[in-house]
């Protein structure tokens, strides 16, 4: 698998106001909302089966949270973007699928947005 490096400079203010209306279309696309909705009912499914105290609607009320959060703002996966940093997706989800697999609980969102090498 390649590295994906998106070079700072293209990330000025101007850029991050220009975002801003990227996510809005994010939030608002249905299947962004699916992905982003099945692949933390993946999380919790493994997290559950595995001690973690979480209420099985959990994923079911994160999008809405997201909703209340800045379109401009960006999260640490994106500096690390920004700045060629490694990712820690592939871990991150790395993580679920392995527990997943585990237990006996599908992870296919979990294992295509973040497989590792």
């Amino acid at each position: 698998m390649g590295e994906v490096c998106l070079p700072g400079g293209a990330f000025r203010d101007g850029h991050r106001r220009a975002s801003a209306h990227r996510g809005d279309r994010l939030r608002s696309d249905v299947h962004s909302r699916e992905l982003l909705r099945d692949v933390m009912a993946e999380a919790v499914s493994v997290g559950r089966a595995d001690g973690v105290m979480l209420d099985p609607e959990f994923s079911l009320e994160r999008p809405a949270l997201c909703d209340t959060l800045p379109t401009v703002m960006t999260t640490l996966m994106h500096d690390d973007l920004t700045q060629c940093n490694r990712l820690v997706l592939p871990w991150l989800s790395g993580g679920v699928v392995d527990l997943g697999r585990e237990y006996g609980i599908p992870t296919p969102r979990k294992r295509g947005v973040g497989s590792r090498p």
